[in-house]
């Protein structure tokens, strides 16, 4: 089905930026 596609995505999507941000932070932390 499209739609689980499309929000299967958008989940992942947001999981994957969610683990950019925390990276971002520790690495700012650690500088």
């Amino acid at each position: 089905m499209v739609l689980t596609a499309v929000v299967n995505r958008e989940i992942r999507a947001t999981i994957v930026a969610k683990g950019v941000v925390d990276f971002v932070l520790k690495s700012r932390d650690a500088a």
